[in-house]
């Protein structure tokens, strides 16, 4: 392994252990705590060993974009071999999964894995999907995922992966045992756990536990604490964002030097900002006194340490992602757990059995060993089944649902309780117009919105959005009063009248205080098929012969590891599979020797593919007529997984949801056309008995099933992996 000439150090014990389970094609749940190197534990193993017990594509998720930005970032400083891409909603370098390695956040791998992408019109929605279908993906933090949702999600995904044959690492730092191992045993993978001892900065760390859970946070109790410690920097975790802001009020102007605060309701632009600021701050090369008063967002995504941790009772799993920031990098620390006025936003449950776990363990130092057990005391009861496949119903319902409907949102609900809403500040939003899409934004919970009508009355706007026109900078908007809080549901965007709002970038969006409307924010809108570029003037045999070509030359020698997995797994031969999708290759644009196509295309005395006036001319639907003809055929010859798969990435390599089939009539010669680029290219022949009843369609139809069952994952993964290089190798010859 080259782990040293790569990163400069030598491995840990943990990064070896993962990189040989790797070489020997075992999947990896990896529990570390902060600081350890996890994320090199599986990234260097990937450069050494992709394409031969590894997919040549990694996927590495993570829930929030900071630490996708932080970790892609860092990848890509360790080898020029390895391109590296960053993927989520406000930076997406590769919306078609199609680097070496994609550093992005879960709910882009989710909702992609269901052909509902964030990040990209849903007619390219199966491109992403095949990328994510064929990779070795990462799973991070997966302690920080919604246990029924986003970690079921990721466990589906996962139990797909083994299934096909490909490795996968799922790591974490505060799930108990009894899960890891439940889930190890399911998907026959090896646990690697962290030997402190092993880690030298671990071994200089000295954290001091101590609570004073009979007494809220408070200004005054931070002063006191602050005046006696004298700590040179000083962190504050608050559980809401209420008492965040409220803690900053109190101290600002009365502590040197002034706080900075973080939490949740920012606009990017200013989060990002802060969040510059506090890494400057609390970073590793931070030498100055600072404060930050936080709320949970600081337990991932920021490498940072404080001398002096202040935080509110929390679950444990929490409690310890905070006390990862203290004391970070080795030396001496202390973190005081305070009481709270009640348990929101957490389960009370949970909250009292943490408190009794740190009250037993008062004054104690906070060892990684000390960690585990308290995590295995507070979460084994609660985590103890889920890894079990019962639990998965909701996701997978989720999951089903967006795949079959195309549908983002729902896609979504299967990463996360999707109760979030958007809000901006406005006085009169009608007057925008669409422009109205284009106003600062940040998400609050549904509830909050709902509690602050409630009691204040505000001026509020539903932002309705035409959601059938697919760029949404293009989409028709209306601005609808609200008349009751009853009337707010998730995922929506509301703007709120300037007399009930305000915003400013020290503190983030405030409820209930005096602002101003803000102003516009006119980005560079995205098209829809900004993604392709450029068709050229082609014949039907030249793009047909081109297609295959591609896919030989290109996307073969990418994709050949996952392709010998995909065959094995379907119980057929390799050269079967490959023979099939070359097929697939030669014949997707069937549809296009239809008569009335040929003509408004301007085709003479020879079958067109592409006139090269894309945009130009209005042509009709091919793709589904070219699923059409081939669909007895195929599902005769090749079952209903192959054949199945083939007929649905035929009549989806433009669009993804397309099944309505127009009349068509082929053109005479259609037949021998088709025929003599199948010689060339297939050993495969197509018999004109099976075929000679579909070369007229007088009505029309549409596909009697228009997109593969999410739930029948043989037929799922096939079709996504098909359609992807399908897909590709068709732009690609394109574009040749």
């Amino acid at each position: 392994m080259r782990f040293k000439d790569i990163t400069g150090n030598i491995p840990y014990p943990h990064q070896e252990a993962t990189y040989e389970a790797l070489k020997r094609g075992e999947s990896v749940i990896l529990r570390a705590p902060t600081g350890c190197g996890k994320s090199e534990a599986a990234y260097i193993p990937f450069i050494d060993l992709r394409g031969k017990s590894l997919p040549k594509r990694m996927i590495y998720t993570l829930p929030m974009r900071a630490l996708v930005n932080s970790l892609g970032d860092r990848f890509k400083r360790y080898t020029s071999e390895i391109d590296v891409k960053v993927q989520h909603g406000k930076r997406t370098e590769s919306q078609l999964f199609d680097a070496d390695c994609i550093v992005a956040t879960l709910d882009q791998v989710i909702t992609s894995y269901a052909c509902a992408p964030l990040s990209l019109s849903v007619r390219y929605g199966n491109i992403p999907a095949g990328g994510v279908a064929g990779s070795f993906i990462v799973f991070d933090e997966v302690h920080t995922f919604e246990p029924l949702l986003g970690l079921q999600s990721s466990l589906i995904l996962a139990e797909r992966m083994k299934n096909l044959g490909l490795p996968f690492v799922i790591m974490t730092a505060t799930l108990p045992y009894i899960f890891m191992s439940s889930l190890a045993k399911r998907t026959n993978s090896r646990i690697i756990e962290v030997d402190e001892h092993s880690i030298p900065v671990r071994l200089k760390r000295k954290v001091i536990l101590n609570q004073n859970l009979e007494n809220v946070l408070s200004p005054e109790r931070v002063l006191s604490l602050y005046n006696k410690e004298h700590p040179g920097r000083l962190l504050v975790v608050c559980n809401t964002v209420s008492r965040a802001i409220d803690l900053y009020r109190g101290l600002k102007g009365k502590i040197k030097p002034n706080p900075i605060l973080i939490h949740s309701r920012y606009f990017d632009d200013d989060r990002a900002k802060t969040e510059e600021n506090i890494e400057r701050l609390f970073g590793k090369n931070g030498q100055e006194k600072a404060i930050l008063i936080s709320t949970q967002v600081i337990e991932v995504g920021m490498d940072i340490s404080c001398d002096l941790l202040l935080s509110e009772l929390a679950p444990i799993d929490s409690l310890i992602q905070r006390a990862g920031r203290c004391a970070r990098w080795g030396g001496k620390g202390e973190v005081v757990v305070f009481g709270v006025p009640h348990n929101a936003p957490y389960d009370k449950k949970l909250l009292d059995l943490t408190k009794q776990t740190i009250c037993s363990h008062q004054g104690e130092k906070l060892t990684w060993n000390l960690e585990k057990q308290m995590v295995d005391d507070v979460l084994e009861q609660t985590f103890n089944s889920l890894a079990n496949p019962e639990f998965r119903g909701k996701a997978m319902m989720y999951l089903s649902k967006a795949a079959f409907e195309g549908r983002s949102s729902i896609a979504e609900k299967a990463v996360r309780d999707a109760l979030l809403v958007e809000v901006s500040i406005h006085d009169n939003p009608s007057k925008l117009g669409n422009l109205v899409l284009s106003l600062p934004k940040c998400k609050i919970h549904s509830y909050t919105l709902k509690k602050f009508i409630n009691k204040a009355k505000p001026k509020v706007w539903l932002i309705e959005i035409d959601r059938k026109v697919e760029d949404d900078y293009r989409a028709n908007t209306e601005s609808i009063p609200l008349l009751s809080a009853a009337e707010v549901k998730p995922n929506n965007f509301y703007v709120i009248h300037s007399l009930y709002a305000s915003y400013n970038p020290e503190e983030g969006l405030i409820l209930g205080q005096k602002g101003s409307p803000l102003s516009l924010l006119i980005g560079e809108p995205r098209s829809a098929d900004s993604v392709f570029k450029n068709i050229p003037l082609e014949t039907w045999q030249e793009h047909s012969l081109r297609t295959v070509r591609v896919f030989e030359e290109k996307i073969l020698p990418e994709e050949d590891f996952v392709y010998s997995k995909l065959a094995f797994w379907l119980g057929e031969s390799k050269e079967v599979v490959l023979n099939l999708f070359k097929f697939a290759m030669v014949v997707h644009d069937l549809g296009k020797l239809n008569a009335s196509w040929q003509r408004a295309i301007g085709a003479n005395n020879e079958f067109l593919a592409h006139s090269g006036e894309i945009g130009k001319i209005k042509l009709p639907p091919h793709a589904t007529v070219s699923a059409y003809i081939l669909r007895d055929y195929l599902r005769k010859e090749w079952g209903s997984i192959l054949g199945d798969s083939v007929v649905f990435a035929i009549a989806h390599h433009h669009s993804v949801r397309a099944a309505k089939v127009p009349q068509y009539k082929l053109q005479d010669g259609w037949y021998d056309e088709v025929c003599s680029v199948l010689s060339k290219t297939v050993e495969i022949k197509l018999p004109w008995e099976d075929l000679k009843n579909f070369e007229i369609q007088g009505c029309k139809t549409t596909l009697s099933n228009h997109f593969p069952s999410f739930e029948k994952e043989k037929s799922y993964t096939t079709y996504l992996i098909l359609s992807r290089a399908l897909r590709l190798a068709d732009r690609r010859a394109t574009s040749t």
